[in-house]
Order: structure tokens, then sequence, then C-alpha cells
């Protein structure tokens, strides 16, 4: 089972779920704890710690759909039934390919960093990193693209949050994270053809420049989605504009919560 902590008290109240992104972990979640715990239980996952594809041999294979399923096993586990889904960069794929199979599962999700198309510098980037994967120290590989997708000053502290949690994973887990671009297009091809159906907040910043456009296209395409884009700003918001982030989410939630879930995907944000 994937490793994970809680944050909860002894009120009912609905429950929030934290998915990282590639080489990342639990800890990118700090800002988020005290604000978010006030009004939700919270459910902080970390991916990359064990899952069941490490312990049976018939179930290595490491792609967004079998990670959603490891995180449906933690939700039976916790006996949650539903829950609002937070993710960044590659988290956000994973929660949404939860989405797309276990629709019932997710109140909403708020999606920052996301992914929704790869221009040809992040296929380059890609391509390059998949040749090099297996030769050169994977931090050198971390570092590099950490440059790459967080390349300004302001971008320091979310920068050097992400390569220190990289550096506690070992080759290994990074491999298996890698792992995950072979099937990083199948899976955005069938976000932009079937959509997930449940409210959806992106919150993106407006230098990040690999990944902002392509989320601007999605969201036109989808019937429940809104887009907020924090200025000055890289693809890390939750850490860099935390309390712009904090706000935007909890208001999000709040409004879903208020209308109703129907009522709430029907509604088009632009």
């Amino acid at each position: 089972m994937i490793q994970h902590s809680v944050v909860q008290d002894g009120s009912a109240k609905p429950w929030v779920v934290f998915v990282h992104g590639a080489g990342g972990s639990s800890a990118v979640w700090w800002r988020q704890v005290r604000p978010f715990s006030k009004d939700y239980h919270l459910l902080l996952l970390d991916v990359h710690a064990e899952s069941p594809r490490d312990a049976a041999p018939e179930r290595r294979d490491y792609t967004f759909d079998a990670l959603a399923r490891d995180v449906l096993e933690v939700l039976a586990f916790r006996g949650i039934e539903r829950a609002f889904f937070v993710g960044v960069s590659m988290g956000c794929l994973v929660i949404e390919e939860l989405a797309r199979i276990a629709p019932t599962r997710v109140n909403g999700m708020i999606l920052t960093g996301a992914i929704a198309g790869l221009d040809w510098r992040t296929r380059l980037l890609m391509g390059l990193g998949h040749l090099s994967k297996d030769i050169l120290p994977y931090m050198w590989l971390y570092r590099f693209f950490a440059w790459v997708i967080l390349p300004r000053w302001e971008h320091r502290e979310s920068r050097k949050v992400f390569v220190r949690e990289a550096s506690k994973l070992g080759g290994k887990a990074f491999r298996r994270w890698y792992a995950l671009v072979g099937s990083l297009n199948v899976s955005l091809k069938r976000m932009r053809l079937q959509g997930v159906g449940v409210p959806s907040l992106y919150v993106m910043g407006d230098q990040d420049v690999l990944f902002l456009e392509a989320v601007r296209s999605h969201v036109r395409t989808q019937t429940s989605a809104w887009i907020e884009v924090i200025d000055h700003c890289g693809h890390v918001v939750n850490i860099q504009a935390a309390e712009q982030f904090n706000r935007l989410s909890l208001a999000f939630m709040a409004s879903v919560s208020a209308m109703g879930l129907a009522e709430a995907a029907s509604v088009r944000h632009t």
C-alpha cells in the first residue's frame, strides 16, 4: 500500500487528498496543511513509496491507471467514500485518471502545475532524459529538469524543495516515476477526448511556459473546468504563491459543496 499520513480530528468533515508530482513527496504540501485542516480532514500520499507493484511480480506495472488504483486502495483502507483531490504536476494526471475510473469518489479536483499537453520542447527534454536515465546519476537529471521547469530566480524555493525531496528517493524510485513518461501521451489523449466530468479548478502560474497554454486550451473544451492564472509565478504555485493558492482552493471547494456536485459540474467558467 502507498505510504500516507492523515490530519484529522474527531469531527465530521469532508476529506481532501493530496497527490504530489514526480520525484516529490507529501512534504510539498506543508503550506496547505494548517489552512486546509481547519475545515477538512487531510490525506497526504507519498506515491513513490511502497506500492503493490513492488511487492508482487504480477503487479509491477507503473502507469497512471495503476497509481490511481493504488490511491483507491488507500481510500478504501481509510474508509473514505468521497473527497476533494489536490495535485501538482504529474500528480494531477494520477487524479484525473482516478476521476475517469471512479468519478463518484471525486467531489472536485484542484490541479496546479497541471500537464495537459507536451510541446516540442517538452518532448525533446523527455527524449533526452529517456536516453540518459540509465547512464547519468539520477540527481543530475532531476536537477536539470528542475532548472528547465523552474528556471527563474523567484522559482528558487520551489526548485530547492523538489531537488531536496528527490534526493531522498534513490535512483530506483526516480526511474519508476520516469517510466510514466511512456504512458503520458496515451493519458493526455484520453483526457482530451473524454474529459473527466467533475468540477475542476486549474491553478497555474503565468511563468509556467512549458504547460500553461496547453492547460488553457484544455479548459476551453471542458464544461466543468475553471482556470486561475497567478501572476509572477512558476510551475509550483502551491509553494511559490501559497496564500493565493490556498484562498482559491478553499473558495472553490466551498462553492462546489454549496452548489451541489451535479449543479457545479454543469457550470462553465472561462
